[in-house]
């Protein structure tokens, strides 16, 4: 099992790291204090990537097209 820092978790998940402080103090993100560090493990990571990537897929409303209609004035 490895173990990722603060800043590697910011770079897989491409945020900045105060973002993944956010997810860890939420509760979100697991992670473990180890001698003053914060720790995340793979597992952990690949949870919160599932349930925040079936979240994003179940709460994204259908896109709809929308069609803008040109009003064009004549003068006779």
């Amino acid at each position: 099992m490895d173990f990722l820092s603060i800043k590697e978790t910011a770079k897989i998940l491409k945020v900045s790291y105060h973002t993944v402080y956010r997810l860890i103090a939420e509760g979100k993100l697991g992670a473990h204090k180890v001698r003053g560090c914060w720790r995340i493990s793979d597992s952990e990571l690949n949870q919160f990537l599932q349930k925040s990537h079936s979240l994003y897929i179940e709460t994204e409303p259908p896109r709809q097209k929308r069609y803008r209609l040109k009003i064009i004035k004549r003068n006779y």
